[in-house]
């Protein structure tokens, strides 16, 4: 899934997304972006999670990480503690 295709998901369901429009974005530059930012959590994409229909989700605050298919995305980060913004 491309990047701004799940980001227009997760705004569809009032969640507030944004993603890093590099080629190939540093991962520990993201986690300290979204430590400063207070994110609570971050969506991790490569070719294996696409061509399987997941993303991998990465809990910021507990440094937990799961596995999510996208059909159950939006319902996981509000089982979370996400909350649509107004």
């Amino acid at each position: 899934i491309h990047r701004l295709a799940l980001c227009r998901r997760l705004w569809d369901a009032g969640i507030a997304a944004e993603c890093n429009q590099r080629a190939n974005p540093k991962m520990a530059k993201q986690l300290n972006y979204a430590l400063e930012e207070g994110i609570p959590f971050m969506l991790v994409v490569g070719e294996n999670e696409v061509a399987n229909g997941v993303v991998n989700v990465k809990n910021i605050q507990q440094n937990v990480q799961e596995t999510v298919s996208l059909d159950n995305l939006v319902e996981y980060l509000f089982a979370g503690g996400v909350r649509p913004v107004s």
